[in-house]
């Protein structure tokens, strides 16, 4: 114990003989040894009492250095307390203070101490889900399984992976992850997910989040070719690559005003795959140099197209 340390005890116990004579009031000494120990548990030595005041409990002030907030605990005179209700891997200031059946609150320091990882620590994640999926980006978040170890998480160890089977990895310190850029319609990812404690060289077991796409409608086909005769009409029709837009590609729909009625909608069942072919639209029962308008869409899982309008003249 330190000179300095010793006058100021030696303070403590005159002011408290001061006290007693004065005011009939008796004020315990400073609590000494206040330890935080590996179970999260809180221990400490009984106060100083020169003056031999009758302690009754003691109050303990717990300081959260992050937010900056006191929770206090009053504790039966006993020298313990079980503070398992705490984060892990955070520090802390302790404050433990006797009192007196005559209600005088005797001095303390302040103790920071760091809580402990648990020994049977749970890395488990959960809740992975997808937030937002979009052209732009991809968003997954989740939770960790044990709130009380967030602070203990060095970092997330994210794999991803689309349909071309090419994994990227990164490290995220946030429970969130975005993927962004040009993500096709339709293109199927997969992510895992799995928390890392590099100071215990400890991982959590990877937790997986499969078939995560978006639909989107098509864009409007593109007119390639037409042929007419003087009762008919043939239509080239090219879609949106495989590529740009991969959900799958239904009909090809087409109204045409003027034509007997059971000619004039038309649906062509479409046959998709990654080269996603050209599709032949076949209109008859039309009249010899006749004009006429279609309306043509096309249709995949995420919906139809806006029309495309398409005026032509059968021959004489």
């Amino acid at each position: 114990m330190s000179k300095g340390y010793e006058l100021f005890i030696c303070a403590l116990v005159l002011l408290g003989t001061f006290l007693v004579s004065a005011n009939g009031t008796c004020i315990p000494g400073q609590v000494q040894n206040i330890q935080l120990l590996p179970n999260f548990t809180l221990t400490w030595n009984a106060a100083l009492n020169p003056n031999n005041c009758k302690i009754t409990k003691y109050y303990v002030n717990i300081f959260d250095t992050v937010d900056e907030s006191d929770l206090q605990y009053e504790v039966a005179n006993t020298l313990s307390l079980d503070v398992s209700f705490l984060d892990s891997c955070t520090y802390y200031g302790f404050e433990v203070h006797a009192f007196t059946n005559e209600s005088d609150l005797g001095p303390s320091y302040r103790e920071f101490a760091k809580t402990s990882l648990p020994a049977e620590a749970n890395l488990n994640i959960s809740d992975l889900n997808t937030v937002t999926v979009s052209q732009a980006s991809i968003q997954i978040d989740w939770k960790l399984g044990s709130p009380k170890l967030d602070k203990c998480i060095s970092y997330y160890r994210v794999s991803y992976w689309d349909e071309t089977n090419h994994t990227t990895t990164t490290y995220v310190n946030t429970k969130q992850f975005l993927v962004s850029g040009n993500i096709p319609a339709c293109m199927n990812y997969t992510f895992q997910v799995s928390a890392i404690i590099t100071d215990s060289n400890l991982q959590g077991p990877i937790f997986q989040l499969s078939n995560v796409a978006f639909t989107e409608v098509p864009t409007e086909p593109n007119l390639f070719s037409v042929l007419t005769t003087n009762s008919s009409a043939q239509m080239v029709w090219q879609l949106e690559p495989y590529a740009a837009n991969r959900c799958n590609m239904l009909y090809l729909n087409a109204t045409t005003a003027g034509v007997p009625a059971n000619d004039s909608y038309i649906t062509v069942p479409i046959t998709d795959n990654e080269s996603r072919p050209n599709v032949i639209l076949n209109i008859t029962g039309l009249q010899p140099n006749t004009n006429y308008l279609s309306e043509v869409s096309v249709v995949n899982i995420g919906g139809a197209s806006n029309n495309v309008s398409v005026t032509f003249q059968t021959n004489k």
